[in-house]
């Protein structure tokens, strides 16, 4: 569920916030993300490497970082357990990502699809429907529906716009 929600935040803050001209992070992530609604395939094409690889870049050294952590106590384990799951999660989000892009995929993935334990392909392509603002939790799904009962996004949206005065997906244009 961590994993779920965090997914969701990172991508609804590519999708709606920023500029692809901005240095560095607008070339290499804002477009990245906003390319995807033109060419949702395309991260099939990527390999396995080129998917998850940033994402581990940013999990394994906090996961190296557990090690450092006093593991006397039994609070201590659970805490670490729950890192590493997080972690793990967060590391192969692009590769379920990815799954839910592709015809065909092995059998345990179908079935893990299908039991809705990660991203199910059909619950998934809401998100690429214009104007691409539904669905951003791309680790299991579990928590887009109740997102969106809510308001989660849209509320978020608001408040940074009253708080900024930016306004949500203003490079829309560029992408659609």
């Amino acid at each position: 569920i961590l994993a779920d929600f965090f997914s969701g935040l990172f991508h609804w803050a590519a999708d709606t916030w920023g500029s692809v001209k901005w240095p560095i992070i607008g070339p290499n992530i804002l477009a990245n993300f906003r390319n995807h609604h033109v060419d949702p395939k395309g991260i099939t094409r990527h390999k396995f490497y080129q998917r998850i690889g940033d994402s581990c870049l940013i999990a394994l050294p906090i996961l190296f970082g557990t090690i450092f952590i006093n593991s006397n106590s039994l609070l201590n384990y659970f805490l670490k357990t729950i890192l590493a799951v997080l972690l793990l999660g967060i590391s192969l989000t692009n590769q379920i990502h990815c799954w839910a892009h592709m015809k065909k995929v092995p059998k345990i993935i179908s079935y893990l699809q299908n039991l809705r334990i990660i991203l199910p392909k059909d619950k998934h392509q809401i998100h690429h429907n214009k104007p691409f603002s539904e669905n951003y939790c791309i680790t299991t799904g579990w928590l887009n529906e109740i997102f969106a009962k809510i308001y989660f996004f849209r509320r978020l949206e608001k408040l940074i716009t009253f708080l900024t005065g930016a306004l949500p997906r203003a490079e829309d244009k560029i992408w659609q």
